[in-house]
């Protein structure tokens, strides 16, 4: 195996101070050659020598080249200060325009990255990204990578892309591909496309489930409601994402209160334990927002938190049937055999203080505390510790 510095000082003495003389290397040669340089190495030949390497490659060898080494071919060429047609020095992307989908194709979002933003637009232009609604077959790119490209714009070129842009490029995307943004990006990419367009859009699931909690703030009550009652139509799963992203607590009470019981499911179960970090008139609404029916398709853990985050007063006016199927939801069935003292009248088996050892707490205290997967079928039941 040649070593690389060995390989560099080949190609580039092969190359000569007139051109590429000697280089008449075929694409898969090439691309075994870029493959085993260091990105260092490569940076370090002339742009003689890796833009006789650009020319040859399709997009098939350059996916076979390691993303690192892509990155420094294109520093080496795409991205080099040149003339500009119309006067002025500066990258020329067009020169390049049929290689680009390959070479960023071969990359990803981390490479994207180390590129200069302005850069990347200058890119996405030059392939008409946005010019038509983004169609996956036609191109050597995936769907994350156009994600990917439109997470590492700034503010500033996301508005100069422009909102209907950013639509058009995400308009052949799955929700999945939107995993490699992070939330500033995410937020960005909403805030570009506009509320009243990104509310309607299929892809909202893909960007309002990358927001986090500074997001979702700095959207706003009223904003973030809005999304919420869009996903309410349809998308239970992002509802949950934004559950445990922090949308939660930028909601107002009465906000929660016109939604439906399988979205209210929804975000408790993406809170998690953060429910006894919520506002009690938050779990007031959702314990008002679920009926019989609706307790019985908690998962115990959610059922669980929300008991446990919840005030003995508001369990105890809780309807008879309600407090049951919490209880059957829990695998709290035997409870009685705990043994309860006498309560007075309006008290429930979530507030009466239990005699014996298990005196001083009631059960929602308990459960506070211990969180019901540790309680429920544990040692105080019966079941293992």
């Amino acid at each position: 195996k040649m070593e690389s510095s060995a390989l560099t000082s080949m190609l580039q003495t092969a190359a000569g101070p007139a051109g590429p003389v000697g280089l008449d290397l075929k694409a898969e040669q090439w691309a075994g050659a870029m493959g085993a340089l260091k990105p260092e190495d490569i940076s370090a030949l002339s742009d003689v020598v890796v833009d006789s390497a650009v020319d040859k490659l399709s997009s098939k060898e350059f996916a076979a080249i390691p993303p690192d080494r892509v990155l420094a071919m294109m520093q080496s060429t795409v991205l080099q200060s040149g003339p500009q047609a119309g006067g002025g020095l500066g990258p020329n992307f067009q020169q390049y325009s049929g290689k680009l989908d390959g070479m960023l194709g071969a990359m990803g979002a981390s490479q994207y990255k180390e590129i200069d933003p302005t850069a990347m637009l200058g890119m996405m232009q030059a392939m008409n990204l946005g010019g038509q609604v983004f169609e996956l077959d036609k191109t050597n790119l995936q769907g994350q990578d156009v994600a990917g490209m439109l997470g590492s714009l700034g503010k500033e070129q996301l508005e100069k892309f422009g909102g209907q842009q950013v639509l058009n490029s995400i308009g052949g995307l799955q929700k999945g591909d939107f995993g490699v943004l992070d939330p500033k990006a995410a937020l960005n990419i909403f805030n570009t496309v506009g509320s009243g367009k990104m509310l309607e859009d299929k892809n909202l699931g893909g960007i309002a489930g990358r927001i986090d909690t500074a997001g979702f703030k700095e959207l706003g009550n009223q904003g973030t409601f809005d999304i919420v009652k869009a996903l309410e139509k349809g998308d239970f799963k992002t509802l949950d994402e934004l559950g445990a992203n922090g949308a939660c607590p930028i909601l107002d009470h009465s906000q929660l209160g016109v939604l439906g019981a399988q979205a209210l499911a929804s975000m408790i179960t993406g809170v998690g334990a953060g429910a006894s970090d919520l506002p009690k008139e938050h779990i007031q609404t959702y314990l008002q927002g679920f009926n019989v029916g609706d307790v019985g398709t908690l998962d115990k853990g959610v059922a669980g938190n929300l008991v446990g985050a919840a005030a003995d007063a508001d369990l105890s006016k809780l309807a008879p049937g309600v407090q049951n199927a919490y209880l059957q939801n829990l695998g709290a069935g035997i409870l009685g055999a705990a043994g309860f003292a006498a309560g007075s009248p309006g008290d429930t088996v979530f507030n009466i203080v239990p005699a014996g050892a298990y005196g001083g707490a009631s059960l929602s205290q308990i459960i506070g505390a211990a969180g019901a997967p540790a309680l429920f079928g544990g040692k105080l039941f019966g079941g293992s510790p």
